[in-house]
């Protein structure tokens, strides 16, 4: 079996400029995505995949492969389906597994039981998240909870699995059948929902957010 690492990368990202070049403790914030799909010792290639050269630069210094794909795979409004599409269909694998580089404090070993979980319930697609035991509501409808009811207690509720994206993951083969029938294939089939912890689940969007992930390395994460 033939497991494959993909650290997607964009150079035109619009809410944080340039983020996966962020400095984040000396080093660019996309080395630690790269760092933990190294570590976790599950995969047999890591490729940083981006519609810009000058990620390949970040992936010589890591010592992994670097896939150029199409620009017109860069832009703000390209769909994560093309992206893995056109990375199955050129790079020979059975799982494909997409580890997302704004989520520094994800390590090794917590990928690799990711990827474990995924292998031994046998899913075809799955996403890291957490479960949160709140009430919530989509589009002022409630969720979890009856508004006709007594207020319930949060123990009580059905938990809201939060998606974290921290990594996702798919059979290599189902994904591009899929594809091929729908034109879309993120989630399908067997969907594995797969939970990390809270340091795991923390994304950079924004400059706040890179602080407060600086914060945890200094007073929390590396304790």
């Amino acid at each position: 079996m033939k497991i494959i690492a993909m650290i997607p990368g964009r150079i035109g990202s619009q809410r944080f400029k340039k983020k996966n070049f962020a400095d984040l403790k000396g080093k660019p914030l996309m080395s630690y995505a790269i760092n933990a799909a190294i570590s976790s010792n599950i995969f047999d290639e890591i490729y940083v995949n981006s519609d810009d050269i000058s990620f390949k630069k970040i992936a010589e210094d890591c010592a992994v492969n670097f896939h150029h794909r199409p620009i017109e795979l860069g832009s703000s409004s390209t769909q994560s389906d093309d992206v893995v599409y056109e990375f199955i269909s050129k790079i020979d694998s059975d799982i494909i597994v997409w580890v997302n580089p704004i989520c520094p404090l994800m390590t090794g070993m917590v990928l690799r039981r990711c990827v474990e979980k995924f292998i031994q319930n046998d899913y075809d697609s799955a996403v890291t998240g957490r479960n949160h035991s709140a009430h919530a509501a989509c589009n002022d409808d409630p969720i979890n909870y009856n508004v006709s009811e007594k207020f319930a207690k949060t123990q009580d509720l059905n938990p809201i699995f939060v998606f974290s994206y921290s990594a996702m993951m798919w059979k290599s083969k189902e994904f591009l059948n899929h594809f091929k029938k729908n034109k879309s294939a993120f989630l399908f089939k067997k969907i594995g929902h797969i939970e990390v912890d809270f340091f795991s689940s923390l994304t950079v969007k924004y400059k706040e957010d890179l602080d407060i992930i600086d914060s945890l390395f200094n007073n929390v994460y590396l304790k």
